[in-house]
């Protein structure tokens, strides 16, 4: 076993260790080329708060799972490096997945028949930063009944109404706005979805899914 508190350079001496990484502060594991042959395989462990990132070296590639990123997940996260071919790695463990692919969803389900004047049909309370896109982009309302006149719900960060969700006339699918902007929410943050005050007289068992990114 190896201790190791900050940046570090793997040497071609590191091949089969284990490498404890006990800093406090994010850091930066280089890997550079012609370092080991072919199957060997060395072992991170991420005792310390800092996070490890690993860079690749001139004419190195180093592969991550799907949706993964080159670094560790948090503290107590152990990834191993295992050279496939020449100057090429994988990446396999705990590691952290890359922003584009850290999916956070909200889930609305109203299983009573109709919502009722002003009734709060979801609250949710954020534990973390989330993002939803324009319009609650890729976001999905439905209802098993059809409205009969145009209906309106009202989507509300902390009391204050930042978008919608319209059922047309006779419609079942719900259109999601934001007024053309992206809907930021930060932990301790709730975001409630409110009938409107004079509620459709058909309109029922309503479900929506607003997808969100983790920043």
């Amino acid at each position: 076993m190896q201790i190791i508190d900050g940046d570090y350079t793997l040497l071609s001496s590191d091949a089969s260790s284990y490498m404890r990484q006990i800093s406090a502060s994010a850091n930066d594991i280089t890997v550079n080329s012609y370092l080991f042959s072919y199957g060997i395989a060395v072992t991170f462990h991420q005792a310390g708060a800092g996070q490890i990132t690993f860079v690749e070296g001139s004419g190195v590639t180093i592969n991550t799972p799907p949706n993964g990123s080159l670094s560790t997940r948090g503290q107590g996260s152990t990834v191993t490096l295992i050279c496939v071919a020449v100057d090429e790695y994988d990446l396999i463990g705990d590691v952290e997945l890359s922003v584009d692919y850290a999916g956070y969803d909200v889930a609305m389900g109203v299983a009573s028949p109709a919502p009722t004047a002003s009734e709060e049909l979801l609250r949710h309370l954020f534990t973390r930063s989330v993002v939803f896109g324009v319009d609650f982009a890729g976001s999905l309302a439905k209802a098993d009944t059809a409205a009969t006149a145009s209906t309106v719900l009202s989507v509300k960060k902390n009391g204050t109404e930042i978008g919608t969700i319209t059922f047309a006339i006779a419609g079942t699918t719900g259109t999601l706005e934001s007024d053309g902007v992206a809907a930021s929410f930060a932990a301790g943050d709730v975001m409630t979805v409110v009938a409107p005050a004079t509620p459709d007289a058909t309109l029922a068992k309503i479900a929506a899914t607003f997808k969100g990114s983790k920043v």
